[in-house]
């Protein structure tokens, strides 16, 4: 139950996980958790979207052999979450999609989880024209 309001989700040492900020301010997460359900991570952006300025996330989960990715992004940017995760979903060979706030997506092949994640700071980069 807690897992699933996003709280006890465990966070991956395995993964590569990032915070930083570009010149511009930007707050860029790049967050992974083992064994989070994708409800579990919706819970998990809510705060991020609502209660930060020019802020892009990318949250991501592997459990057995799926994949579960969320893409966020403040309403002050310019970045398109939607089409993040929909790039994203496919390396994993998966589909997602999304609003240009909030995007979900999955994929059934996490050994191509690193490929993704190195991908979606690319993506973001070219999103916000740095």
């Amino acid at each position: 139950k807690e897992l699933e309001k996003g709280g006890g989700a465990e966070v991956s040492g395995e993964k590569f996980i990032e915070e930083k900020w570009d010149e511009a301010k930007t707050h860029f997460i790049l967050q992974g958790f083992k064994g989070a359900p994708a409800k579990a991570l919706k819970n998990l952006s809510d705060p991020l979207r609502k209660n930060k300025k020019t802020t892009v996330a990318f949250l991501f989960s592997e459990e057995g052999d799926k994949v579960s990715l969320l893409a966020c992004a403040t309403d002050d940017l310019n970045v398109d979450a939607g089409k993040i995760v929909k790039e994203a979903s496919k390396l994993v060979q998966g589909t997602g999609g999304g609003r240009k706030d909030m995007a979900q997506g999955g994929g059934s092949q996490p050994e191509n989880l690193d490929s993704a994640l190195k991908s979606v700071a690319g993506w973001v980069t070219g999103q916000l024209g740095a």
